[in-house]
């Protein structure tokens, strides 16, 4: 539950790797999960990062420039329901 941080690459991906890799250091201490896509790397941050969500999107923003769009989204219902479906299914293991 939380948020979703998506960040998608407006270079080629082969050009966004070096950036990729200082994201993931910056995020990686901070995110849950990493559910991320081809073309878009999408990451679930949960509500008690949510004090730090300023200090990271400063830290994004400073890194990735022009080369990537940066966009916070808040989860909705129904990723909240999926994601306690997949605990209890975690779980029930």
């Amino acid at each position: 539950m939380g948020y979703k941080l998506l960040i998608e690459p407006r270079i080629s991906l082969e050009e966004f790797e070096a950036t990729f890799i200082q994201i993931g250091e910056i995020l990686s201490q901070k995110v849950e999960n990493n559910d991320s896509s081809e073309k878009k790397l999408i990451y679930q941050i949960p509500f008690a990062e949510v004090e730090q969500m300023s200090s990271i999107l400063e830290k994004l923003e400073s890194i990735c420039g022009e080369k990537a769009y940066i966009d916070v989204e808040m989860n909705s219902l129904e990723d909240a329901y999926l994601n306690i479906a997949r605990a209890e299914e975690k779980h029930a293991e």
